[in-house]
């Protein structure tokens, strides 16, 4: 609802709350793993499974959103490429969806003989949602890009850092 009256700043809005959804459901996938609660664990991540991939959709979506105004709005084009704070929001999401991503695709070597009970979703999402989607979003990178510039890298680093000072 909330892209449908806000324009990009609802569909950066939508983005972040399915990042934060799948982020959730993997970080109670990893707590349940180190508690030896595999049932709880294979739930969690099946949940994150249902909506990773909103990931390439609503980058699409912002990416097509971008390349319009570009084209025909040139003033919001220009009004959105100069608002740091959501290019900084944007490019954050960004960085935590992929780290999500990651992890589910990395799932095989945590949950062992376990994964066989939900490797045929990972294939099935990856097969009916995501291959779609990112052919979709692979048409804007060079849009994404630009707008996630040079927000990206730096969270990218100030991540990383905080990430090791922590050990």
């Amino acid at each position: 609802m909330s892209a449908n009256l806000n324009g990009l700043w609802g569909l950066i809005d939508e983005y972040s709350a399915y990042q934060n959804g799948t982020r959730a459901d993997l970080m109670a996938y990893e707590n349940a793993l180190a508690q030896l609660d595999t049932a709880t664990a294979i739930c969690f991540y099946k949940s994150a499974l249902s909506s990773y991939y909103a990931y390439y959709e609503f980058r699409s979506f912002i990416g097509a959103y971008l390349s319009y105004a570009k084209d025909h709005r040139p003033d919001l084009y220009n009004r959105i490429m100069n608002f740091s704070n959501l290019k900084k929001a944007f490019a954050l999401n960004s960085l935590f969806y992929e780290e999500s991503i990651n992890k589910i695709y990395s799932a095989k070597k945590n949950l062992k003989r376990q994964y066989l009970k939900v490797d045929w979703y990972l294939d099935y999402n990856i097969e009916h949602h995501e291959k779609y989607a990112k052919d979709c979003m692979n048409n804007f990178n060079q849009i994404l890009s630009l707008f996630e510039s040079p927000f990206k890298t730096e969270s990218k680093l100030n991540l990383s850092y905080k990430k090791n000072s922590s050990n």
